[in-house]
């Protein structure tokens, strides 16, 4: 127990911050003056544990933390509440009584929400859980994406249709050991946090249902996915596609987007439509073969929804557009539009523009000079690239 209690230390202690999140860490802080207990949750590589280590550093708790993670456990010595308990009480004897407790990837040690739930009622320690398993009604959750894009430039948007927008993808320079390294996180999330996580026995099963979902961009029921699956040649049970993709829900892989129809104010939650919360991720899944409506979707869905957006597909009338978003007050309605016919363009300037509301509108374009029209905002819809969107919500 001793050497795991060392090897723990040192995992977090060793973490190198290359983007410090003032933000996050900010809201992280404040949090935990007021709550005993918080939940830190994201996909993998949103740097969960780099944010507890410049956590603990700027707030002088180097000596005062106690941290488990069942991944830098190899031997598996923590196998359940028992086996916790007596880590923190050698770890107490060793070092210190710890003021914080950090539990990550803790959802297979058995009898754990009982044991946390103890530890709480106790009130002496304040705790972190880290990971995507573990809910807690009543608890705040804290769910960290990669850095908002700084989208300033077409060039800097092509590289965020390519490789996404994941830190540690974006400081590799060589362009393709960044697609080499977006396939080995993806392999990696696949068989850590959904694989093993979930107890899904058939990966390949589970890798056609994936591929499928990042080339489809429009809402459906699960049964109309289930056939379509279907006429793939992809024969999968309805239940074990709803478990498959809450399985990719729950480890913050996929997000589930439903739609909105504006005429009727009423959301329709029975067709379902599924993005990435990474465009590099998806495009791993695609080969990395160029699909410039997919990848304009994904990122500009994903970086809604870091800004904290809420987003569902809008219907007014007949006229199916990519996007609500909401945030507060705050509303955008946005449709991107790849024809090259410039009446088509005028067409759905219309239909934006007839939608009720003095929110923002906007039209995306990939090349907005190719239009020639005489000005770029008709009737309140602003007509812009993505690039140019992304870089007025910053």
């Amino acid at each position: 127990m001793e050497d795991l209690i060392q090897r723990l230390q040192q995992d977090i202690s060793g973490k190198k911050i290359f983007f410090p999140r003032k933000h996050t860490l900010q809201k992280l802080v404040e949090e935990l003056n007021h709550k005993k207990i918080i939940i830190i949750s994201g996909m993998r590589y949103m740097w969960k544990t780099k944010l507890l280590k410049e956590m603990i550093t700027k707030t002088g708790l180097e000596k005062h933390f106690f941290y488990y993670n069942s991944e830098v456990d190899l031997l598996g010595k923590i196998q359940n509440s028992e086996d916790l308990e007596l880590l923190l009480w050698l770890h107490i004897r060793i070092h210190w009584e710890p003021k914080i407790l950090i539990l990550q990837n803790i959802s297979k040690i058995d009898g754990i929400k009982d044991y946390i739930w103890e530890l709480y009622t106790q009130k002496k320690y304040k705790i972190i859980i880290v990971g995507n398993n573990i809910k807690i009604s009543g608890i705040p959750e804290i769910e960290l994406h990669s850095q908002k894009t700084s989208v300033v430039s077409k060039e800097s948007m092509a590289q965020t249709l390519k490789y996404g927008s994941i830190e540690e993808v974006s400081l590799v320079r060589d362009l393709s050991y960044k697609t080499l390294l977006l396939k080995s996180m993806f392999q990696h999330i696949l068989s850590q946090d959904i694989l093993y996580t979930y107890d899904i026995k058939n990966k390949y099963l589970y890798i056609q249902v994936l591929w499928f979902l990042a080339k489809k961009t429009q809402n459906m029921s699960l049964r109309e996915l289930q056939r379509e699956l279907e006429s793939e040649g992809i024969s999968i049970a309805l239940m074990t596609l709803t478990d498959y993709i809450d399985a990719g829900v729950k480890a913050k892989l996929l997000r589930k987007m439903s739609k909105y129809d504006i005429k009727i104010k009423k959301e329709i939650a029975s067709k379902l439509r599924y993005y990435f919360s990474d465009t590099g991720i998806r495009n791993t899944l695609l080969w990395h073969i160029p699909h410039i409506p997919i990848q304009l979707e994904n990122t500009l869905l994903s970086e809604l929804t870091k800004h904290g957006y809420a987003v569902m597909t809008g219907i007014h009338g007949r006229f199916e557009f990519t996007c609500r978003a909401k945030k507060a007050k705050d509303i955008l309605d946005i449709h991107i539009y790849l024809s090259d016919d410039k009446n088509e363009l005028k067409k759905d300037i219309r239909k934006l523009a007839k939608i009720p509301g003095e929110h923002k509108k906007f039209l995306l374009v990939s090349e907005k000079e190719s239009y020639k029209l005489r000005k770029y905002e008709v009737d309140g819809v602003v007509v812009c690239e993505v690039w140019e969107l992304l870089t007025f919500m910053m």
